[in-house]
């Protein structure tokens, strides 16, 4: 796969899975940009990261109910930030649950996929 991103040796991690028609959802803006598909490390590179591999990256939620939730966070708020539901392939890179929260998944994404034909907004 050609990753979004260069990847360390381990990143992403051997547990991650190719994703088969899977449905997830993330915050972007509205209307849909190239930059909401851009991970922490690449907006903010400066920044030191204890979890690297997580920061390469992209935050996903299993739910539009949960999604909505993080939606109301202050710095969202403050966006033009709506909900973008997204269903993923094996050609779309792998995903892994992560964090405490069970929702949350992080997305490694490869080249092949193309944001404009991908992200649907919802409400």
């Amino acid at each position: 796969m050609a990753w979004s991103e260069q990847l360390s040796e381990n990143c992403p991690p051997a547990e991650a899975i190719k994703p088969r028609g899977l449905k997830f959802y993330r915050i972007c803006s509205n209307p849909v940009s190239e930059r909401d598909f851009y991970s922490h490390k690449r907006l903010y590179p400066e920044k030191n990261y204890t979890k690297l591999c997580e920061a390469k990256g992209l935050s996903l939620w299993q739910t539009l109910d949960k999604a909505r939730q993080i939606l109301k966070m202050p710095i969202f708020k403050s966006r033009n930030s709506t909900i973008g539901e997204l269903v993923l392939n094996e050609k779309d890179g792998v995903v892994l649950q992560t964090t405490k929260d069970l929702n949350h998944f992080t997305w490694w994404s490869t080249t092949e996929f193309e944001y404009s034909n991908n992200c649907k907004l919802v409400s």
